[in-house]
């Protein structure tokens, strides 16, 4: 789902609920600005038809999403305990468990399908994430469009696990990343970019296939740069890393370096 068509199903539950109810918009309606803003966390708590809106296209509550407010009063009047306000969101866990195991721990996936990224290469990524998601039980933080949650849809359309309920994005690039024990970066523009920033500044090791392009391949040229940004990973899966561009290389050396990273067999 891309932004404008977010907006639109937005748009689309505002006028049914404005109908039911026998009343006329206030508001001006979503845009694939608003959504923007929202994922950038430039809007942390839009007006009350807006949060509703979103929570029922989105399958969640507003917390779930990254919809929060940050002042003690508004706290107060909302019933919400300060310190869960002041805290970062607790990410939506997109769980999945079966075959090959993969037990514990968290990543976030990031990127898009942006100007300057190639989308061939996005679409194997997305096969194969899928797939190695499906082996194993790993926490999985993304946004509400973007690569993420078009993995997530790629399980429940192909593979139909039982146990995976929903797979709900979250607002604010700060929240996607936020306490992760690494980030892959797939493909992106300047909300991945940003993204990217947080991660670099937090320190969070990252798996950026390369030859998806925009902010991937900049992840991937800033860590051939800086040996510091990539000691954890051997000098031969570096360089598949670079190279990898088909389901089965990029299944084969993300899977094994997600399992270096979260089982802590790391060379």
């Amino acid at each position: 789902m891309s932004r404008q068509e977010l907006a639109d199903a937005c748009n689309a539950e505002l006028a049914r609920r404005y109908a039911a109810q026998g009343r006329h918009s206030r508001w001006a309606g979503f845009t694939e600005k608003t959504i923007g803003a929202l994922e950038r966390g430039e809007i942390r708590w839009p007006n009350d038809d807006y949060r509703t809106a979103l929570c029922e296209v989105l399958n969640a509550d507003g917390r779930a999403l990254g919809l929060y407010i940050d002042r003690a009063a508004e706290a107060d009047h909302e019933n919400q305990p300060e310190d869960a306000l002041r805290e970062s969101p607790r990410r939506v866990l997109s769980a999945v468990s079966t075959g090959r195991l993969i037990h514990g721990g968290s990543i976030a996936i990031c990127g898009s399908r942006r100007p300057g990224t190639d989308l061939n290469v996005i679409d194997a990524a997305v096969q194969a994430l899928g797939g190695i998601l499906m082996n194993g039980t790993i926490s999985v933080s993304h946004g509400p469009v973007g690569v993420g949650i078009e993995v997530m849809t790629y399980i429940a359309n192909n593979f139909r696990p039982s146990h995976l309920q929903r797979a709900v994005g979250i607002f604010g690039h700060a929240n996607v990343v936020h306490g992760v024990d690494t980030v892959i970066f797939v493909g992106g523009g300047r909300g991945t970019q940003d993204e990217l920033d947080l991660v670099l500044a937090a320190g969070t090791p990252m798996i950026p296939i390369a030859r998806s392009g925009g902010a991937a391949r900049r992840a991937y040229m800033l860590m051939e740069g800086d040996i510091r940004l990539r000691q954890w990973i051997s000098t031969a899966d570096f360089t598949a890393l670079g190279a990898c561009s088909d389901v089965a290389t990029i299944t084969e050396t993300t899977l094994r370096l997600i399992t270096d990273r979260l089982q802590g067999d790391a060379p």
